[in-house]
């Protein structure tokens, strides 16, 4: 992820185009929030959810995604398990 970061910054620092390889909001755009929701379960919200902040990182974006799911499967998804992670 550093390297890829690092390249668009060269590309973007020699490039004609502004911000077209680290995008950035405008000072007059306001932060997009985007959430994926339905009371259905079994609807592939987690993966589509996982696959939209994927998307958006490798496309330049800053993305947090943010797991309220009890089960926590966006959570698992990264890499962290907290039912044997976390330590209370």
């Amino acid at each position: 992820a550093v390297q890829l970061l690092e390249m668009r910054q060269y590309l973007d620092r020699n490039s004609r185009a502004a911000a077209k390889y680290v995008p950035h909001r405008r000072n007059t755009e306001h932060l997009q929030i985007i959430a994926v929701v339905n009371f259905k379960g079994g609807s592939a919200k987690t993966t589509t959810a996982a696959h939209l902040a994927q998307h958006l990182a490798l496309t330049g974006h800053r993305v947090l995604a943010i797991d309220l799911d009890p089960q926590a499967s966006l959570s698992a998804l990264h890499g962290f398990q907290p039912e044997v992670d976390h330590n209370e």
